[in-house]
């Protein structure tokens, strides 16, 4: 492994859990929104309430979805 490589592996990994649950955040915001759009139809996502799989989604997955 080149030593540039093995650079940007570590200082991707620090920034890692933060840059996860920004997307976890971003996403469920997103979702929401769409939900209650008027020109939507459905939103397919576990983190809404309304979700099929919401209750096994909440169980499984840790802080977010």
């Amino acid at each position: 492994l080149a030593p540039q490589s093995a650079s940007s592996i570590a200082l991707g990994m620090e920034t890692l859990a933060l840059r996860i649950s920004r997307s976890q955040h971003n996403a469920l915001q997103l979702a929401t929104f769409l939900d209650n759009h008027p020109k939507v139809a459905k939103v397919f996502y576990p983190g809404i309430a309304d979700h099929p799989q919401h209750f096994l989604a909440r169980e499984y997955l840790n802080d977010g979805y």
